[in-house]
């Protein structure tokens, strides 16, 4: 077989065929070359059906599934045509291969400096990286990707494939020595993990990654575990401006600084020189001061809320063509630049006011998804249009006005397209955040999607600052796949002191839904609405099955919400909104590009909460009676601590509740077209009761429910 394919390859394609040479001279040659060269493999099969092969001084991967009997320390002779995939230099098709030795072994190339190896010379070796460190917001390795990180704050891909040894490996902030491959991601170099072991007991200066957090209106800027040296914090935007200096110090380096101007993205690093003089670096950490003064969030959904829950708090707007007509408004009044970065759009009327942005000189810049029906981006467009293509889908939805402009600038984001039904009938929510630092930090992930250097999907970097603070709202910022947002789902969840109410398209995460089920297990209130039983059909199995109270919306439209409300009415609790593009899935988290928010505030969840009892009651048919009134709704029944009342009609009416003696206990007004909310009365013994609706114009109906 490998003859008949050589023989093919050679009559039907120009290649140059070349004597053997060394895997050095070999990567020199132009793609499309046959070459024959000899190298130790360096791996099994612990990557799948690639081989790594090296020799004195270069490596190469090999990709066949002729190769699968082959194990590291066998040295081969191979031919095999030069081929690239996602940047990597490779032989594809391997024509012919001959184990010459067998199970010798493999030398490492033993590096301090990530930088010193990040050119082609040193792809497909075995590396092995000495007092590196691993970011992660996780506990213990799994398998997925991860940043690796060396003395010098530089920073690198590491891949932990499935069923590795590694996995379950304990993530403190200590130093570690990292054994691979050494590879290239289309323009980033990687490291294909084989072995890790600890290194603390070494003698490397490892410091470990910093922490953010505000204070007073001030960012605060922690490393903890230092090395005794010489210390200094440097900040600046893009180069490294201003210094704070320790001095000689060990421990803990908390720096505050309170010279700095809201409304810019700033880096930071902590900065040491040892005894020798020798310099040693954290890796950046990205945030920007808060502005004093921040207007508040605005929400909007497109189907009707509950205000009977609110504390006060008010959506901006609610309705079919609330977020839609909102959204034109806004755009018609951008004066400078508009990117947007939008999975679908088939409404008319949102290009067409981009069209007018652009006629007044508004700079249009658009990343929509090539997967999905874009009709409305179809034709001849007045700005620059790049349709995403490759693994995994451009989910994101947001749009950032006016970046530069510190009074002007805003964001605007959530779980809603810009197609017909997502605007009007599928529930969505949107949102408005003017923060101007918010706001470029988005737009830094714009950009790194954008023009013909791209980087989408699961080879983007996580250079974004993850924590704002506008106003009294605290908001963390996650993109996908670079961030690990499940990772800080997870964190959000566990946060749960009281309720959790969860609103979302798809759950398929086996980790998030053991989140949930242990909560509901320790006596959180846990409520859940899925769109349906088909797409999350394990979850709601696992879910059902420990108890969790959950819905269903199966019927038409779709339920597209992606949010979680966390202990609303709990300010002590640190009440949250989980919110965003994001499904809680695999591919979400994995490939897709995705942007999350986790918004810290009262005020925010209190509004989010309407939403979600809207939605709660109309997907609860067990407890919603419709026989009242031509539609009039009691529920729930039975009842225990409160019963909602929906009158949809043009005038007020009132409800008694009526025990079994005749006696009129409890009575409310409702105005016309309101929900209420009767609070029962914790004193009333538990039993049958009647519910009496009396108005002007109807005869007064009665309805048997039962008080638990």
């Amino acid at each position: 077989m490998t003859g008949v394919l050589a023989a093919f390859l050679l009559l039907c394609t120009p290649l140059v065929v070349f004597s053997q040479q060394t895997i050095g001279q070999i990567r020199t040659l132009p793609v499309g070359s046959v070459v024959t060269t000899t190298g130790m493999i360096s791996c099994g099969n612990e990557f799948g059906v690639v081989r790594y092969l090296q020799d004195e001084n270069a490596g190469i991967s090999a990709y066949s599934t002729d190769l699968s009997l082959t194990q590291a320390g066998d040295s081969v002779i191979i031919t095999g045509v030069l081929s690239r995939y996602r940047g990597e230099l490779q032989l594809s098709p391997v024509l012919s291969y001959e184990v010459v030795a067998e199970v010798d072994e493999v030398k490492s190339l033993s590096i301090e400096n990530l930088d010193d190896i990040s050119i082609p010379g040193f792809e497909s070796r075995k590396v092995n990286i000495a007092c590196a460190g691993i970011k992660s917001c996780e506990s213990e390795l799994s398998a997925g990707w991860y940043e690796v990180f060396d003395q010098w704050g530089n920073i690198a891909r590491l891949w932990i494939a499935e069923n590795h040894p590694a996995q379950g490996f304990p993530l403190f902030n200590r130093p570690l020595v990292v054994e691979g491959i050494w590879t290239k991601f289309e323009d980033q170099y990687q490291l294909m993990c084989q072995q890790i072991t600890d290194a603390s007991e070494g003698s490397c200066h490892y410091i470990p990654p910093p922490s953010l957090s505000f204070e007073n209106n001030l960012p605060v800027l922690s490393w903890s575990n230092v090395p005794e040296a010489t210390t200094d914090v440097w900040i600046g935007e893009e180069s490294y401006d201003f210094d704070i200096s320790f001095g000689q110090w060990s421990g803990s380096a908390v720096a505050k600084p309170d010279f700095l101007e809201p409304g810019i993205l700033y880096q930071a690093r902590l900065t040491q020189q040892d005894s020798s003089g020798m310099l040693f670096h954290s890796v950046p950490v990205y945030f920007s001061t808060p502005a004093l003064t921040a207007p508040p969030i605005e929400i909007l959904f497109n189907r009707s809320i509950n205000a009977t829950y609110s504390d006060g708090s008010t959506a901006l707007a609610v309705g079919s063509s609330a977020i839609e007509n909102d959204l034109i408004e806004r755009i018609d009044n951008v004066t400078h630049t508009l990117e947007v970065a939008m999975y679908n759009t088939g409404r008319a009327s949102i290009v067409q006011a981009l069209t007018r942005a652009v006629q007044r000189g508004v700079l249009v810049r658009y990343i929509a998804d090539d997967e999905t029906s874009n009709t409305a981006l179809q034709g001849q467009l007045t700005f620059p249009l790049l349709l995403r293509s490759g693994d995994g889908i451009m989910h994101n939805k947001f749009v950032i006005a006016d970046a530069h402009e510190p009074e002007g600038a805003w964001l605007w984001t959530g779980s809603t397209n810009l197609s017909t039904n997502q605007l009007s009938t599928d529930p969505n929510h949107a949102y408005v955040i003017h923060d101007q630092a918010l706001a470029l930090n988005y737009l830094r992930e714009f950009n790194e999607m954008w023009g013909q250097n791209a980087r989408y999907g699961d080879f983007k970097t996580n250079n974004t600052s993850h924590l704002f603070q506008v106003g009294d709202a605290l908001i963390e910022s996650y993109f996908s796949p670079s961030d690990e947002t499940n990772c800080h789902l997870i964190e959000a969840i566990q946060s749960a002191d009281h309720q959790i109410l969860i609103g979302l398209l798809l759950l398929t995460r086996n980790d998030l839904v053991d989140e949930i089920i242990q909560l509901h297990q320790e006596g959180i209130d846990v409520r859940v609405i899925l769109e349906d039983e088909e797409s999350s059909l394990s979850a709601l199995a696992q879910l059902r099955q420990a108890g969790v109270r959950v819905v269903t919306h199966d019927p038409s439209p779709i339920f597209h919400h992606k949010y979680a409300i966390i202990d609303e009415g709990y300010p002590e609790s640190d009440p949250l909104v989980i919110t965003g593009s994001h499904n809680w899935t695999w591919s979400a988290d994995n490939i897709n590009d995705e942007n999350t928010l986790i918004i810290h505030d009262q005020r925010v969840t209190n509004i989010f909460r309407q939403e979600f009892e809207a939605r709660w009651g109309e997907l609860n048919p067990t407890s919603i009676h419709t026989d009242l009134i031509n539609g009039m709704k009691v529920y729930p029944n039975p009842a225990s601590s409160f019963l909602h009342i929906e009158n949809p009609f043009s005038e007020s009416c009132g409800v008694e509740l009526i025990n079994v003696d005749g006696q009129i206990v409890m009575h409310k007004d409702i105005e016309a077209d309101q929900t209420s909310v009767l609070t029962i009365d914790q004193s009333l013994p538990a039993g049958l009761y009647m519910v009496r609706i009396v108005s002007a114009s109807q005869p007064a109906r009665l309805l048997t429910i039962v008080i638990q």
